[in-house]
């Protein structure tokens, strides 16, 4: 933690190599576990926290785009700004060691600042930007026959904390889309996205996936990692079912279900139900 608190304060003497960071000429490991102040949904290393203050003025698509090029995993949406709040209490400026400069030297300056007055006047010539509002939050399932949460029984699972096993007939018979609420809040849930739109997918707040690579076939160019750093992602299983490959190094969350008596703990529930809450809040907020 001090070592973090350290680069925070003195960023420019920080480097990320290969194998190791640099912070003022001391070498550290990448995999260093830091502990915040502030609880996250999951432990970060000191490489990843750094290359998000290093990121920090990227877009998130572009940040995204550098974890995956220099193989760091990225920190999860929900957690953005969390970090950034705690980082910003390290840099707080202190005004009792600030000095003022004498009122004469305030009106002297070399520098041309003209350039303001060309934002101003720019801004002041923009058409008003139309501001779309949220106003339905959509929910992704699978509509493989493997997956234990389907469009026919996420509503119990959401609603009432119930898991009930979809069998084939209720799967193939079922539509493909189902409402459900969350404190109040209304979702659309789908099993299949063919159809999306832009606006579709920036309404999106959570994604349950089976473990297969399959699920996203028909994702066309969609960036995975963006959509699953932007929503709450879970993988409901038993504890014998494994994740593919292809998805293992996403950010995605297990929730085991007891096979015997096919239940699930209170607090998963829980959990989850906050999670999708918590994506919905920050995606009002945009």
């Amino acid at each position: 933690m001090e070592q973090l608190i350290y680069a925070i304060k003195n960023i420019e003497k920080c480097s990320i190599m290969p194998d190791e960071i640099i912070i003022d000429g001391k070498f550290y490991k990448r995999n260093i576990p830091v502990h915040l102040k502030t609880k996250l949904k999951r432990t970060y290393t000191l490489c990843e926290i750094l290359f998000y203050i290093l990121n920090k003025r990227s877009t998130s698509a572009e940040y995204l785009r550098s974890c995956n090029k220099n193989n760091i995993s990225p920190i999860d949406y929900t957690d953005r700004k969390l970090l950034n709040d705690e980082i910003n209490s390290y840099c707080s400026f202190d005004e009792s060691n600030s000095v003022l400069d004498e009122i004469e030297s305030r009106y002297i300056c070399n520098k041309d600042f003209s350039y303001i007055f060309d934002i101003l006047k720019n801004l002041e010539n923009r058409k008003e930007e139309k501001i779309v509002l949220i106003d339905t939050f959509r929910i992704i399932v699978p509509s493989s026959v493997k997956s234990l949460i389907t469009v026919n029984n996420v509503k119990d699972f959401l609603e009432k904390s119930k898991f009930l096993e979809s069998n084939l007939e209720d799967i193939f018979c079922s539509s493909s889309k189902c409402t459900v609420s969350i404190d109040g809040v209304q979702f659309d849930v789908y099993d299949d996205v063919k159809s999306f739109t832009s606006e579709d997918w920036k309404s999106v707040v959570a994604i349950f996936v089976d473990g297969s690579s399959w699920q996203f076939k028909n994702w066309k160019d969609k960036n995975l990692a963006e959509i699953f750093c932007n929503t709450a992602v879970f993988f409901v299983r038993y504890d014998n079912m494994e994740m593919a490959s292809e998805i293992q190094g996403y950010n995605i969350e297990n929730v085991v279900v007891d096979k015997k008596n096919k239940s699930l703990k209170k607090e998963d529930f829980e959990r989850i139900r906050r999670d999708i809450l918590k994506v919905v809040e920050l995606k009002r907020r945009l």
